[in-house]
Order: structure tokens, then C-alpha cells, then sequence
């Protein structure tokens, strides 16, 4: 009847019998080297790695980090970089470039508005672009439809000139305003009247420039003036 044997080669369900010689020397080998290969494929499993051991040996400057709770009780997972590099990091097991951060330099010539500061607005109250409203600065302030002109009136009234239809003024020394006729063709009506000289200009005041009415508002009075710093 033949013997069932183990995977060591030890007979099973009969009793053992001492085993000695040659047969003893092979088991002790077979013994040992299932001990070695067990251990070298330990090696190989991630889960049984020596904490701390780098997925990237090449790279010194990377290191595993463990697993720990978040503040919300949830796990945290994946690497992140050494505490002496900031460069690298290591998240899902890739390598990946940190960004590096803005410099916190502020803009160079910052314009705080007192180059060319407001002194007044002409209000659309009427005609093409009813609603909108344009500014005006310190000296004169010209009045058209086209790029050159300061105050640009570019609603759709065909009607205006393109350049230099009128001009306002504000004179800073006096603290007042004026409004003479341009170099155009068609009148300026101040109040309904026509603007046929440098007139002054109260606050308030109705300007027409063909079809287009605009309410002159001064920000400049006897209640505020820009002081020079």
C-alpha cells in the first residue's frame, strides 16, 4: 500500500518513525529554503515594506509618509514630500513639481488717479446712449465722436463731430468751470442758448450737442477742491 506523504516529504496519519542520513540532510534543505523564499516574497509585498522605506531610492530627497487621521476622522492617504524639499512630491505614487509661489512684489507705477484727477461728469439725459456717463478732468476737455477727443461721445449721434465738437473747461487756480465752442460746424446750446464764447458753466446745467442732451455734474465747487500733495 503506498504512503501518502506531506509537502515535506513526512508520511501523514501513520506514526513518525526517526529518519535519519541522507533523507534527514534533504529535509532540513527542502525546510530551509521554503523559510528563504517566503521571506524574499514578504520583501516583495508593499504592505510588509519597512515603514519609512522610499518607493523612489534614487531620489534621497522623498520620503514615505504614514497613514494618520484627519482632524474629521477620515484617513489620509498617499506621500508627500520631505520636510527639506520643496520641490518634489510624492502623491499616489508619482512624482509631481510643486508650484512654485507668487512673489509678493506690488505693481511697479501704480497710478493712484491724482495724474488726471475727476472734477465733474456730463450725464446722458437724452438722445443715443441715454443713461451713460462720461468724466471730465483737470484743463480742457474736449468733446467728440472720434479717438482724439478727451470726452468721447460715441453713442450713435451722427450728429456730433468727431473731434472737438465743444470743449469744457476747469480751471483748478479759480476753482470753476467753462464751455466754449469747438472747431466743428454745429452749434453747442447751453441752456437752449448758443454757446458763441467761453461762458461759464454752473453746475447743473443742460449742454445739447445734436441730438444728445447731457446734465453738466460738478464734482469740484465751493465745497471740495483737489489739494495738491
Amino acid at each position: 500500500m503506498a504512503k501518502k506523504l506531506g509537502p515535506d516529504g513526512v508520511p501523514v496519519n501513520i506514526p513518525s518513525t526517526p529518519v535519519h542520513g541522507a533523507e534527514a540532510e534533504f529535509i532540513k534543505q527542502k525546510a530551509k529554503n521554503a523559510r528563504k523564499d517566503g521571506s524574499d516574497r514578504a520583501d516583495e509585498n508593499p504592505k510588509k515594506r519597512p515603514r519609512g522605506r522610499s518607493l523612489f531610492p534614487e531620489d534621497p530627497t522623498t520620503r514615505l509618509v504614514t497613514r494618520s487621521r484627519d482632524k474629521d476622522g477620515g484617513q489620509a492617504h498617499g506621500y508627500k514630500q520631505a520636510s527639506d524639499s520643496p520641490q518634489t512630491v510624492i502623491a499616489g505614487g508619482q512624482a509631481k513639481r510643486n508650484p512654485q509661489p507668487a512673489a509678493n512684489t506690488a505693481p511697479e507705477n501704480v497710478n493712484s488717479g491724482m495724474a488726471d484727477p475727476i472734477v465733474g461728469w456730463l450725464a446722458v439725459t437724452d438722445g443715443p446712449g441715454k443713461g451713460s456717463a462720461v468724466r471730465l478732468g483737470n484743463g480742457q476737455n474736449s468733446i467728440g465722436r472720434g479717438e482724439t477727443s478727451r470726452v468721447r461721445l460715441n453713442f450713435g449721434d451722427e450728429q456730433i463731430s468727431r473731434s472737438d465738437h465743444a470743449v469744457v473747461i476747469y480751471d483748478p487756480k479759480q476753482n470753476r468751470f467753462y464751455i466754449r465752442q469747438g472747431q466743428g460746424v454745429n452749434l453747442v446750446y447751453l441752456d437752449d442758448q448758443p454757446v458763441l464764447s467761453p461762458t461759464p458753466l454752473p453746475d447743473g446745467s443742460r449742454i445739447t450737442l445734436g441730438e444728445t442732451t447731457l446734465r453738466f455734474v460738478a464734482l469740484c465747487n465751493d465745497d471740495f477742491q483737489w489739494k495738491e500733495q
